[in-house]
């Protein structure tokens, strides 16, 4: 934690914190912290079916209009959109606000989201090798040529 001046204290910027590193709430600072944009998803798709928090734990699975890519247009009507902005729902360019304990548990969705995205790239990755080898030990692919002449990573 960072100390700034006559005895005020800041907590990190949420950037510089490891992945599952949680933002402290430090008592006597008001901080604003945000998710997504006004009508953007909260949840990031994984890259397959997912089991490992069924009881919503990490990140609860309710309905926020406010998440809701179907209310575009109602929510950014001018009286809605200053409603919600003099009421402290979203920043003046258009953020969800939330607390804290959302905020890291929001972060640990997107690093588990980002895992499992990795997990699946390096199998795809294996398998395509895998069928590389595959195809050279039969004969269909020369000798000459290597992996990295037919891949573009």
């Amino acid at each position: 934690m960072e100390h700034m001046g006559a005895g005020k204290q800041t907590t990190p910027h949420p950037l510089d914190l490891p992945v599952r590193g949680k933002i402290p709430v430090v008592s006597g600072v008001s901080n604003v912290y945000h998710t997504t944009r006004l009508c953007e998803r909260l949840f990031q798709p994984k890259s397959d079916f997912d089991l490992t928090d069924p009881n919503g734990y990490l990140l609860s699975s309710g309905y926020s209009s406010l998440h809701d890519p179907n209310l575009r247009k109602y929510l950014h009507r001018k009286d809605i959109h200053q409603r919600l902005l003099n009421l402290g729902f979203i920043t003046k360019d258009e953020k969800i606000i939330c607390s804290v304990k959302e905020l890291n548990r929001y972060r640990d969705h997107l690093a588990d989201v980002e895992l499992d995205w990795g997990r699946r790239f390096r199998t795809e990755q294996k398998e395509s090798v895998r069928k590389f080898l595959t195809l050279q030990q039969q004969g269909q692919i020369p000798e000459h040529v290597t992996l990295s002449d037919v891949t573009e990573w």
